[in-house]
C-alpha cells in the first residue's frame, strides 16, 4: 500500500483507489510451457558465471549512449576469452545505462551465425571506468544448421493452434515470428535447437504468449510464457486542508 500526502484546495478526505489486474488462474498456468533457466541448472557447469572486476580501468569517462562504451567493453570480452567465451562479433543488442553516481551498466545478448541465442547475456558493471562486475550466460559449443524446416507462416499456425487446443480463444499475433537458437537440455551438455519465437495475444485467458517452435518440423512447442503480469494493489491518498503553496505537513 502506497500513502501521498497532497496539499489541496479542499477539506480533508481520504480517497483509496483499487488497481485490480487481471487475476491468475489455473487456466494461466496449464498455457505455460516452462523450464528453469538456463543460469539456475545444474549439473552444466560453464556456462553461467560471475566475476568480479579488476583495477584496469576500462574507459575513464562513460556516458550513456557514447559508442565508446559499447567500444571498451567489446574490448575486455575479447580480451578475456577464457571468461566470456564468445567472440564480440557475436554480440548484438548493445545496451547501455549511466547513472549519477558514476555506475554504467552495458548488457549483450550472444548470436549464432546472425541469429540471437536465447537465455544468453553478458553484463558488465563498471564505477566511474573501473570494471567492477562482469555476468555472462553464454554457449560456446553450438553446431547446428541455421536453415529452418518450416517456414514462418507454419510455425505461426502451430503456435495458435497449440494455444486453442488448450481451450484458449486466440486473437492475433503480435508482429512477424523471429528465427532464434534455443538452447536445451541434452544430457549434461546443452544443444541448440532452431526455432521460431513469437507472440500470440489471447482473449480468454487474456495474454500475451511468448511461444518458442522448433523449426525442424516437429512442431513441438519450446517454450510458451504468459507476458502479461498478473497483480494488483490499492492505493491511499490522504489528502490534507491546505492550500496551494502551504508549508508540507510533517
Amino acid at each position: 500500500m502506497t500513502a501521498l500526502r497532497l496539499g489541496t484546495l479542499f477539506a480533508a478526505a481520504t480517497l483509496v483507489v483499487s488497481i485490480d489486474a487481471f487475476a491468475v488462474n489455473a487456466l494461466d498456468r496449464t498455457l505455460e510451457v516452462r523450464r528453469p533457466s538456463v543460469a539456475a541448472r545444474a549439473g552444466l557447469p560453464g556456462h553461467a558465471e560471475i566475476k568480479l572486476g579488476n583495477a584496469a580501468r576500462a574507459f575513464q569517462s562513460a556516458l550513456a549512449g557514447d559508442p565508446t562504451v559499447d567500444t571498451a567493453s567489446r574490448s575486455l570480452v575479447s580480451r578475456d576469452p577464457a571468461f566470456f567465451r564468445v567472440a564480440e562479433s557475436d554480440l548484438t543488442h548493445f545496451r547501455t545505462r549511466t547513472f549519477l553516481d558514476g555506475t554504467t551498466y552495458v548488457e549483450y545478448v550472444q548470436q549464432y551465425r546472425g541469429l540471437d541465442v536465447m537465455d544468453s547475456r553478458v553484463s558488465m558493471i563498471f564505477r566511474d571506468g573501473e570494471l567492477v562486475l562482469s555476468t555472462r550466460i553464454t554457449f560456446d559449443g553450438l553446431d547446428l544448421d541455421v536453415t529452418p524446416a518450416i517456414g514462418a507462416t507454419a510455425a505461426e499456425r502451430v503456435a495458435r493452434q497449440s494455444l486453442a487446443n488448450e481451450g484458449a480463444a486466440v486473437v492475433a499475433t503480435e508482429g512477424a515470428p523471429e528465427l532464434v537458437v534455443y538452447p536445451q537440455e541434452s544430457g549434461t551438455s546443452i544443444v541448440g535447437r532452431l526455432a521460431w519465437r513469437l507472440v500470440v495475444k489471447t482473449s480468454a485467458p487474456i495474454g500475451r504468449f511468448r511461444t518458442v517452435v522448433a523449426a525442424d518440423g516437429s512442431d513441438e512447442i519450446l517454450q510458451r510464457k504468459n507476458l502479461v503480469a498478473f497483480d494488483s494493489a490499492q492505493i491511499l491518498i490522504e489528502v490534507e486542508p491546505r492550500t496551494v503553496g502551504d508549508n508540507p505537513v510533517a
